[in-house]
């Protein structure tokens, strides 16, 4: 806002400058249509940085707002759910009407001022041929409920008012997404499996997701079923007047209040379901603002380029503006000339700009949307659709930027011009540079800054700076980000100040060469006299190519180990993987999937994992393991007790002697004590709802270690401990509640994924969650990732042409700036190929070091980041080895190159066309 707003006074103002002086404004015009050429390029270039900044915008805005749209359909004014299942309170009992009450009571003093009791279950629905008794589509995973609709009015009248009048006993209302994926409309026949019998049920409407109607449990199920609140307890074993759920909503319109939003309920548990439901779906958009950094950088690239263009424009027409003055134009007239030409400019970059960008956000979201979307599905189950949503206040706030950046350098750049004095500017360009005495502070300060570069780089190699990153996980991006930006700075500083005994030592190589030595001469001269212009020039370069080295780093790294990904070793030797909520033995699940032999074509092994979390790891387990899955276990063992002949007779051990236990080694890693084989290890039994509680440590004795430590996929199976069956229950007992992980192998020759939908089929009809496949999950994840990096490459490389357009601009300017000084050299008999040399040579010197220095920082800081994120505990780990994009980086640097020479070639071109008689004109 506060950018537009100064944006609109600098357009009135201009505005106000054009009405006021119509004969400075047709000079304006006139001058940048004789000057065709380089305002084509001056626009071009600040057009990519305007279109760069407007499209990262729009993309961050669209999936901000497709991720809102999400919260808001699926929750609506609900911020919070008190679970029965989760209250130590109640001992898995329901909601009584006292404990709504002082729920309610606790609670209301807060912004929070709705409540809404209901009795809820996750269960599967299936459509049914009735001729042939076979199952046609199935959804597993549905949150069904039933409520008070006069209540529920209270909460949501909006999402209330969609549904039908009353509810039948044996009728069912489903959401959009539910009716979908079951192809069914309202009146169609469905059925729910309770555990003995199916229930039919008929459909009495579809609604839309509308907070309630969307509403899917706070484990976040796949879909939305509202039935008769008396059916809901009748399924799921509630007793008559009680409630499995509490729902609390609130009025308040913003979203940062629902989600900020704290509950103090005294003992009773609650669910932050709009918070959570918002930082899951967040995890889409957290890759995004490096579009937004690679755009700012494109920005500065972008100032550099108006920097050089209008400050090579005051030298260049020095003598114009002197004779403009001296027949009676006022200093103030000068500035307005200036600012005028500047204006111009502005408005066309950023009109242009802001279009194209607009276009290239729609882009990148169309090549983006289809990844996200089946990253968001596979990963947590949610449907995001996202879609390109134009923003006017974006587009007009990246117009406004545009504006505000080329006006406000030239306006400060035209206060110098218009201040200087007639004679002053009547002086020859160049004049008071050609007696310019040397000195050695610049290469002593080059130096300096040189061997700041390398204590930098020396400082970022050691490992209490990688313990500092490894402690920075939130700002990991921004420190190494910063680190690179001033190894840039540094690095271009120190080429500049040390350009002078560089040139010395090229030219005493080449003083055999007269030609060459000459042409050197010449070449660098101005390079040497103009250090800012210098400096500005390799900092385009330098900018455009770090962010293109450094995603071309982490791109081919991620693919490199992407490719190597083996679910079997995943999942400890298994195709498919589920978890169920409830404690099921092999036996019967295996009884499940093979009725009537229908599914033994799909499976080779089938094991059933009971267990808990251990609440005191991320991500690992405590196993209880029988004979099934100690004869088909491919988990290896790192070491064991050396009583034991091999790895089966441990794992047997395990099953037969309940006071002993098999750890994987990534659980010892993270341990606070160092554990070894045969030490008591302490396993911490408590509920992982409510950690606030006391645990209970339960010692056992290692006799075998499992290695897992080299695979950083992050399925529980191959992580924690592993105990007797027996030993498992015995701690469980009072403390936790037992779930399953269900293990599949598939036979070799069939497909992974026609096995999952044939199991899913049957497994559904008995109400339990459907299949997991994690070699599609690994892709679908990788697949954006690498996408992501993909295309974020190709972005940064659109930067290119800026630097293009720059070194053009500057090329072609710098001619024009020395028509006299090559007039004069022609006319004492110096080539017009000796002119051409010197000038690409020039052009060819400034591109080149831009992009080396480019590529050398913004492939460390690839090398960087990666090595944070591989870094665990400042103890350096090889999950990620960094592959080196050699072929791709050469490609990059010898297309800058082979584009550079021919920008160059372009102006040297120019260069050669100058004649002798150019040396006796006064101004152009």
């Amino acid at each position: 806002m506060f950018i537009s707003v100064l944006a609109f006074l600098a357009i009135t103002y201009f505005i106000v400058l054009l009405v006021k002086h119509p004969h400075i404004r047709r000079m304006a015009i006139r001058r940048l249509w004789q000057n065709k050429t380089a305002s084509f390029w001056t626009i071009s270039g600040a057009s990519i940085a305007i279109a760069m900044i407007a499209s990262s915008m729009l993309l961050l805005h669209s999936v901000s707002t497709s991720v809102d749209k999400v919260v808001e359909e699926r929750l609506g004014p609900i911020i919070g759910d008190f679970p029965a299942d989760l209250q130590p309170s109640l001992q898995g009992g329901g909601f009584s009407h006292h404990d709504v009450q002082d729920i309610t009571s606790k609670t209301s003093w807060t912004m929070a001022d709705t409540w809404l009791p209901i009795v809820g279950l996750e269960g599967t629905l299936f459509s049914m041929d009735e001729e042939e008794g076979e199952v046609v589509n199935s959804l597993s995973s549905t949150f069904i409920f039933g409520f008070s609709k006069s209540e529920a009015q209270k909460l949501d009248r909006i999402s209330v008012d969609l549904l039908p009048e009353k509810i039948a006993d044996n009728e069912i209302v489903l959401s959009k997404t539910a009716a979908d994926q079951l192809e069914v409309e309202p009146g169609a026949n469905l059925y729910y499996f309770d555990g003995v019998k199916n229930i039919k049920l008929k459909v009495a409407a579809v609604v839309p997701e509308a907070g309630l109607t969307g509403y899917r449990g706070y484990r976040n199920a796949q879909a939305t079923a509202i039935v008769h609140i008396d059916s809901a307890r009748a399924w799921s074993v509630t007793a008559k007047d009680a409630y499995t759920n509490l729902l609390i909503g609130t009025s308040q319109p913003k979203k940062e209040d629902r989600s900020s939003l704290y509950i103090d309920a005294g003992a009773w548990e609650m669910v932050y379901v709009h918070a959570l439901l918002e930082n899951t779906l967040s995890g889409s958009t957290k890759l995004l603002p490096v579009f937004t950094i690679a755009s700012l950088t494109a920005l500065a690239t972008a100032f550099a380029l108006i920097f050089n263009v209008f400050k090579m424009i005051a030298v260049e027409r020095k003598q114009e503006f002197g004779i403009l003055r001296a027949i009676g134009m006022t200093r103030n007239d000068v500035k307005f000339l200036i600012r005028m030409e500047g204006f111009f400019y502005a408005c066309m970059a950023s009109i242009i700009g802001t279009s194209l960008g607009t276009g290239l956000a729609y882009l990148l979201l169309y090549k983006l949307n289809e990844v996200l979307e089946n990253l968001m599905m596979l990963e947590e189950g949610i449907a995001v659709g996202y879609r390109f949503l134009p923003d006017v206040g974006i587009l007009f706030g990246s117009f406004s930027l545009g504006v505000l950046i080329i006006g406000l350098s030239v306006f400060f750049l035209s206060m110098p011009i218009g201040s200087i004095s007639i004679v002053e500017a009547l002086k020859p360009h160049g004049q008071k540079h050609s007696h310019k005495k040397k000195t050695k502070v610049l290469p002593m300060i080059g130096l300096f800054l040189f061997m700041l570069t390398i204590w930098l780089f020396v400082f970022t190699r050691l490992s209490g700076f990688k313990q500092f990153l490894n402690d920075s996980n939130a700002i990991l991006p921004l420190v190494v980000f910063g680190v690179a930006f001033v190894l840039v700075v540094l690095l271009i500083c120190s080429v500049v100040f040390l350009l002078g005994p560089f040139v010395q030592g090229l030219l005493l190589l080449c003083r055999a060469f007269p030609k060459v030595y000459s042409a050197l001469q010449m070449a660098f001269r101005y390079p040497l006299i103009q250090r800012v212009r210098t400096g500005l020039i390799i900092t385009m370069f330098a900018f455009v190519m770090f962010l293109t080295s450094f995603s071309a780093i982490f791109s081919e790294t991620m693919n490199g180990f992407f490719g190597k990904f083996d679910a079997r070793i995943a999942t400890g030797g298994y195709d498919l993987i589920a978890n169920y909520p409830d404690r099921y033995t092999t036996e019967e699940l295996r009884s499940l999937l093979e009725i009537a032999g229908e599914n033994s074509e799909y499976v080779d092994t089938i094991v059933a994992v009971p267990g808990f979390d251990m609440p005191e790891f991320y991500n690992m387990r405590v196993h209880g393991v029988e004979q099934d899955f100690v004869k088909e276990t491919a988990i290896p063992l790192v070491d064991f007790d050396s009583t034991f002949p091999n790895e089966q007779a441990v794992w047997e051990a395990v099953i037969s002697n309940s006071e002993s236990i098999i750890i994987s080694d990534l659980a010892l890693k993270y341990s606070i004590e160092d554990y070894e084989l045969g030490d008591r290890y302490p396993i911490m039994v408590t509920d992982p709802h409510h950690l606030d509680s006391e645990p209970v440590l339960v010692e056992k004795t290692i006799i075998g270690i499992a290695n897992v430590e080299d695979e950083s996929h992050s399925y529980a199976a191959v992580r924690g401990v592993w105990t007797s069956m027996d030993s498992l229950v015995d701690m469980s007992e009072n403390q936790v509640k037992l779930d399953t992980t269900l293990l599949i192998k598939v036979p070799n020759g069939i497909n992974v994924n026609n096995a999952k939908v044939a199991l899913e089929e049957t497994l559904a009809t008995h109400n339990l969650a459907g299949l997991e496949n994690p070699k599609e999950r690994f892709e679908a994840g990788t697949t954006f990732l690498r996408s992501f990096f993909t295309i974020f490459e190709g972005f940064n490389a659109m930067a290119i042409v800026i630097g293009l357009a720059g070194l053009m601009i500057v090329m072609l300017r710098v001619v024009k700036e020395r028509r006299q000084t090559i007039g004069v050299l022609r006319s004492i008999g110096v080539s017009s190929e000796n002119i051409y040399a010197s000038i690409w040579t020039e052009g060819l010197f400034l591109g080149v070091t831009g992009t080396l220095i480019g590529l050398f920082a913004g492939s460390y800081s690839g090398i960087l980041m990666i090595e944070a994120f591989m870094g665990s505990d400042g103890v350096e780990q090889e999950l990620l080895a960094i592959q080196f994009p050699y072929l791709k980086l050469i490609i990059y640097f010898v297309g800058a190159c082979l584009l550079s020479a021919v920008v160059s070639s372009v102006a040297a071109r120019q260069a050669m066309k100058v004649s002798p008689v150019e040396a006796t004109k006064y101004v152009s």
